[in-house]
């Protein structure tokens, strides 16, 4: 047990060093691990960025006195409510330890970098370093970490065999050999001995090292800016993540094997458009926060995602936003065309979901009266805009607008009434009413709901104007547009183009590309600011007597605050997105490298996520049997300890649901009591607690693996393999049939006859 406690201490400072690196930054670390590196994430410490931050809106806003004491009532708060949950005697110890552990991490370097990633039988095995770059304090670090360690129970750490002097074995672990190392101002601590070779490798020479490498230099330089603003790096080598993903897949079954070639192929050509690495940075530079993700292709190819548009978003486009909105976004993509991709991407990875959704949409057609995809999609031009205006005060999305291009704006405008039309009575005694008003380019239509017992505060309207189907909440903020539009009065000089902060932003970011976003951060913070304050305000009541803390005046929080714009555009062959703006948390609406980072990680881990799947379906099957035992003993505190004879009369009984009886990992029906789970009958609550009750029958769990059995005294054990669940069967067998042998005498014990009366035995 200590041994085992260890070790999970052991790897809770290793997932802290994890999170920390996640929240701290430094030297560029990318020369410290190996060019192959899987996924590296690197943030600079506090020691190397402060004054690049410092310089930029939100660095200054932190600097507010307002600011400074609401961050230091939110530490207290943490501080008051993380403390009384500490129980044990070493909690509190551990608790102080990792907090100076995580204070030394904030200032300095830090990067994680998944080397590789192996297979071992069932078992994944990432081959994981995290590298810190100590400084001075390398010494204070070293010592911090030790202590926490102790402070976990982990054992001493030893020298490790065959490895330098300074390289340290602490222990075995789950994942692999746990190790840290130092070396010159630099800590290293590493799950699995190639990857800590590899990056003291690198620390003493770095020619082969990420940081050399043109997979991750050449993003650099399109990227821009420098060491001393870079704040954070995410780089993933996509083609060597699926590479191992695939590697992994063969030491499964030939069927998971198949389901992740299918899936990787679908995401390496459809969600990642034929991208070979992706690099995300954020800089504090130029006064604000950028952030910037370039997708690099595969060689000989062009990145082509799956939502890529064309041409760039053009003034006559930025002419229909009005100057000041509180956010605007612009795409230019080819609908139909994407939709077709995914419904490809779809059928390629799942031919049963493909068909469900087609049934859907017929089902949908049935209803409305026309064909979606064939009648709908295609009369979607490229471009959509949409904004939202901040001019009534009113509830908020209640001003926002959508413009739709269309090659048959009025026929697309007369499939929105036909299936409005077609679903009115559908909603009990409420009814979808229309009413029209002529337009110049066609019929601007109004929703209402009728039958209501209170006035709904909406009309969703939509009008025909020249090439554009324009859709908005209320008739008041549709009707003026459509007729703009139509009469040929563009905004011209009151449009967004005309914006002073935005011609200024525009300037930074260059080319809107055909993916645009703009968001007047002030007045979003407005829009936030009182449900912030009403949040607090309730935990300031539920929270009696803590130390809740007020939230900065809104002028303090927006003084220092501009615009921000984002856009994605192509970069040679390669995708660039760009968010520039005054806050590193991106208001943008749109971004595409959380759709990266999900895709690459359901690649690298597919095959764990496979097998975790059937331990998921395991865990099932070992609770239905645990509800099956305690049907059992149910039955038997009214049978005189005997079990019942089937499956059928503890159903009949209602002890156990006959859904009880179905694995989840088999093919079985409900309803079936015997086709997954095989009986030993004949046996009583006080026979041996050893002897097997239920167990799995042979390849409900695969054809190579093992099964669940359910024992007398209660515990479930999965067994591998199988073999060794047949000789506990046959082992409980063998002694049922001596029991029946030994025919034993059923009298009380410590009584005998003799002579007619009844006298206890010697000694009593």
């Amino acid at each position: 047990m200590t041994t085992i406690r260890s070790a999970r201490f052991a790897l809770a400072g290793l997932c802290l060093f994890v999170l920390a690196a996640q929240t701290s930054i430094a030297r560029d670390l990318a020369r410290a691990v190996p060019a192959d590196t899987l996924i590296f994430v690197h943030r600079a410490g506090s020691d190397v960025i402060q004054e690049s931050l410092d310089a930029t809106a939100f660095g200054r806003m932190l600097t507010e006195p307002e600011v400074q004491e609401f961050v230091g009532q939110a530490f207290a708060l943490a501080e008051t409510l993380v403390r009384p949950t500490l129980t044990g005697e070493k909690a509190p110890r551990i608790y102080d330890e990792a907090r100076n552990l995580l204070a030394h991490l904030a200032r300095r370097p830090v990067a994680v970098a998944l080397v590789d990633i192996t297979r071992k039988g069932d078992d994944i095995r990432p081959h994981v370093a995290l590298v810190v770059d100590g400084g001075e304090a390398a010494r204070e670090f070293k010592s911090a970490f030790e202590s926490f360690l102790r402070a976990c129970g982990a054992p001493r750490s030893k020298k490790a065999k065959g490895m330098p002097k300074s390289v340290r074995f602490v222990m075995n672990t789950p994942a692999g050999a746990l190790y840290y190392a130092t070396y010159k101002e630099y800590c290293v601590a590493a799950i699995g001995k190639g990857a800590l070779t590899k990056v003291l490798a690198c620390l003493k020479d770095d020619s082969g090292s990420l940081g050399r490498a043109p997979g991750l230099t050449g993003p650099r330089k399109i990227i821009g800016g420098s060491d001393g603003t870079r704040a954070w790096t995410v780089y993933v080598q996509f083609e060597k993540a699926f590479a191992a993903a695939r590697r992994l897949s063969k030491g499964g079954s030939a069927e998971d094997a198949d389901e992740t070639a299918r899936l990787l192929t679908v995401a390496q050509s459809v969600v990642l458009g034929n991208a070979a690495t992706m690099t995300w940075e954020r800089h504090y530079r130029d006064g604000g926060c950028w952030s910037t993700t370039y997708y690099a292709p595969r060689e000989g190819q062009r990145v082509t995602s799956l939502f890529r548009g064309g041409e760039s978003v053009s003034e006559e486009d930025l002419a229909l936003i009005p100057r000041s909105p509180t956010w605007a976004f612009v795409t230019k993509v080819e609908l139909a065309s994407a939709w077709k991709a995914m419904r490809q991407a779809l059928k390629d990875v799942d031919e049963k979901a493909d068909a469900s959704l087609a049934e859907a949409l017929g089902a949908a057609a049935e209803t409305i009266g026309y064909d979606i995809e064939s009648d709908l999609l295609p009369l979607i031009g490229r471009t959509l805009i949409a904004y939202e205006t901040p001019s009534t005060g009113a509830v908020s999305m209640l001003d926002v607008i959508y413009l739709i291009e269309s090659p048959d704006p009025a026929a697309l405008s007369d499939r929105i009434a036909g299936a409005v039309e077609a679903l009115s009575g559908r909603f009990g005694g409420q009814r979808l009413r229309i009413s029209e008003k002529t337009g110049k380019d066609g019929p601007i239509r109004s929703l209402s709901l009728t039958g209501m017992p209170m006035p709904v505060p909406v009309a969703p309207t939509w009008g025909v104007a020249d090439r554009w189907l324009v859709i908005g909440l209320s008739p008041t903020s549709v009707q003026p547009l459509v007729t703009s539009i139509a009469e040929g009065k563009m905004r011209g000089d009151d449009s967004l183009a005309a914006n002073t902060d935005f011609k200024r932003l525009r300037g930074k970011i260059g080319d809107l590309g055909w993916r645009f976003s703009y968001s007047n951060v002030k007045a979003e913070m407005h829009g936030l600011y009182p449900m912030a304050h009403m949040g607090l305000q309730f935990a300031a009541a539920y929270m009696k007597g803590m130390p809740v803390p007020g939230l900065p005046s809104l002028p303090t929080l927006t003084k220092h605050l501009f615009d921000e714009v984002a856009t994605v555009r192509a970069e040679g062959d390669g995708e660039i997105s760009i968010s520039y703006g005054p806050l590193p948390i991106s208001t943008s609406l749109f971004s595409s490298t959380g759709i990266a980072a999900v895709s690459m990680g359901t690649a690298i881990m597919l095959p764990a996520l496979s097998r975790a799947r059937e331990l998921s379906k395991r865990t099932v099957c070992a609770a239905n049997l645990r509800g099956i035992g305690q049907g059992m003993y149910i039955h038997a505190q009214d049978a005189d300890g005997a079990f019942p004879d089937s499956f059928a009369k503890l159903v009949s009984e209602g002890h156990v649901p006959e859904k009880n009886f179905t694995c989840p990992s088999s093919t079985c029906e409900v309803g079936d009591l015997t086709c997954c789970y095989e009986y030993i009958p004949g046996q009583k609550d006080s026979d041996d607690p050893l002897n097997v009750l239920v167990y799995d029958k042979e390849g409900v769990h695969g054809p190579e693996s093992g099964g669940n059995v359910l024992f007398l005294d209660g515990h479930v054990n999965f067994i591998k393999p199988y073999e060794k669940v047949e000789e506990l069967v046959e082992e409980t067998r063998k002694r049922l049939a001596e029991k029946d042998n030994a025919k034993p005498d059923r009298k009380k014990p410590g009584r005998k006859k003799s002579g007619g009366k009844i006298r206890p035995p010697a000694g009593s």
